[in-house]
């Protein structure tokens, strides 16, 4: 997505450890400004195939830790989420 100009990796703006990607206004494909509902339209469209892998990745978990995980992984989304609010 960055090779296209989608998105951009930018250091996070409280832990500097970390990275925020985000989407851009302009598309390198066609060369055209468009509003971020396209680059979001790639993300989605990218998702398929990139949930493909991280699924293979992470098929070694046995399945009834899959909710657990999911839970910690909800956490600290939200989390997040509320670092950045």
């Amino acid at each position: 997505m960055r090779s296209h100009g989608l998105v951009t990796k930018e250091r996070h703006g409280v832990d500097a450890r970390g990275n925020d990607t985000v989407l851009t206004d302009t598309d390198t494909d066609t060369d055209t400004d468009t509003d971020t509902d396209t680059g979001r339209a790639r993300v989605a469209a990218a998702q398929p195939a990139h949930l493909v892998g991280a699924r293979r990745r992470v098929l070694h978990i046995p399945a009834d830790l899959v909710p657990t995980v999911a839970g910690v992984l909800q956490a600290l989304t939200e989390a997040t989420l509320r670092e950045r609010a």
